[in-house]
């Protein structure tokens, strides 16, 4: 399998549209349009044509009762994506897997999520609500089928996101959900509004399932928020290359040097022990120095879910002085390379675009490149879509030349990772094109 092949192209087992873009995006096939018609029986579901309507009918014929009868109240996606799953399971619809992979063949760590004590609570309350939400037009399966799916439903579920890795909406794969994780994975799962497609990003000998892995996580973390993730979300610890590469991880938590004049990093160990620096070598740290490190980037992360629950209030002014405070206090203290400093680059970026602060934008979006390059594999469509947002900031800006080379690079990853007629790959295009000809004409006038 070359770099670039799709490894898996398939349609949803079940899939649910996240509340948030109902009417604005088709309930079946996840694009949008500006002659949507919602369903006339629950006036809950929009369809983009009659295909679309047809396609989803086997299963929303009976939500669609379920949904009229709890009216005005919206259940959860979650629930809904369960009940479409019991409705799916009854019908014995056709699977649409590639890999020929049934959904009693999906995982379900029934144990493992039965002493979860999180995970318990949220069944609990799930069948509560289903029961309610089902009513007389849906029969619900017994109590040890009922947790069975949900079993399943939780372990197996991806989230489907668009070309900008927005997320739209959860789903099952049958034959995707085969895939294993690694955090430097040699694929990359990306949709075509509901069809999960999965690319290889680097030349696969043996492209079977169990010789191709894709990432369950946000490579964006150091190891211990990794391994923290996947034990929740999945149980299992995580033994990959990275994981397992000390000097790669500890990087990720590095603060700068503090002799003058030297730009390497320092890291920690477990132990909060500080190590000489990688580039002078120096080891002389006073224990003031290291207690102010330290707090320095306790306050940063504290400060990050800070800025993230306010930033969900709307208050993207109040946001963007709070980013510019705290980046000024962790310069010099946490390195460049420091995924805490990165995050918070990275909120600041998004929130001076909100504020219209262009050249601030760009300021911050160019200092997270270098991180997101080292962090992310050569062919990520993070890394990519990372380029494109400062691209196109420089753009308008007139900064051609920079504008260019990061436009450049966003379409030759997403060629491999989306493939050239994905609606994400065309748009930055069209980008490039208009950035080329805006050289040509500045060239040729000068």
């Amino acid at each position: 399998m070359k770099i670039g092949n799709a490894v898996l192209e398939e349609e949803p087992y079940c899939h649910v549209l996240l509340q948030e873009h109902r009417s604005t995006l088709c309930d079946r096939c996840f694009t949008s349009g500006d002659s949507l018609k919602k369903c006339t029986g629950c006036g809950e579901v929009w369809y983009c044509d009659k295909a679309c309507q047809k396609r989803d009918w086997a299963v929303h014929k009976l939500e669609c009762k379920c949904l009229k009868q709890v009216s005005p109240k919206i259940p959860m996606d979650s629930v809904r994506l369960m009940l479409r799953l019991i409705i799916t399971k009854s019908k014995d619809l056709p699977m649409n897997s590639p890999w020929s992979r049934k959904f009693d063949d999906l995982m379900t760590h029934s144990e493992e999520i039965r002493a979860d004590k999180t995970r318990t609570e949220q069944f609990g309350k799930m069948v509560f609500t289903l029961t309610e939400y089902a009513g007389k037009a849906v029969s619900l399966p017994s109590a040890a089928e009922l947790y069975d799916t949900f079993c399943r439903m939780v372990i197996n579920s991806f989230t489907i996101s668009d070309g900008e890795l927005k997320d739209l909406g959860t789903g099952i794969y049958l034959s995707g959900s085969m895939l294993d994780h690694s955090c430097k994975p040699n694929a990359v799962a990306t949709f075509h509004g509901c069809t999960l497609v999965v690319r290889a990003t680097e030349d696969i000998p043996d492209p079977s399932p169990n010789k191709v892995f894709i990432s369950y996580v946000e490579q964006l973390s150091p190891v211990t928020e990794r391994q923290k993730a996947l034990k929740e979300q999945y149980y299992f610890d995580c033994k990959c290359e990275r994981c397992v590469d000390d000097e790669y991880n500890e990087t990720m938590t590095s603060f700068c040097c503090p002799v003058q004049n030297c730009d390497g990093l320092v890291c920690l160990t477990e132990g909060n022990t500080f190590k000489p620096c990688r580039k002078c070598g120096t080891k002389d740290f006073s224990p003031e120095l290291k207690k102010g490190a330290l707090a320095v980037l306790d306050d940063c992360k504290t400060q990050l879910d800070i800025i993230d629950k306010e930033k969900k209030s709307g208050s993207s002014k109040k946001v963007f002085e709070k980013c510019k405070k705290l980046i000024q206090e962790t310069t010099n203290i946490l390195h460049p390379m420091n995924v805490y400093s990165v995050r918070l680059l990275d909120k600041a970026f998004d929130v001076a675009i909100e504020e219209e602060h262009w050249e601030k934008a760009i300021k911050y979006g160019q200092k997270t490149l270098q991180a997101y390059s080292t962090y992310y594999p050569k062919y990520s469509p993070n890394y990519a879509i990372q380029l494109f947002k400062v691209g196109k900031l420089q753009l308008y800006v007139q900064y051609m030349e920079d504008a260019a080379r990061n436009l450049e690079q966003a379409q030759s990853i997403l060629t491999v990772t989306h493939g050239a007629n994905h609606d994400i790959n065309k748009n930055v295009t069209l980008f490039l094109n208009q950035c080329r000809e805006e050289m040509r004409v500045k060239s040729n006038g000068s």
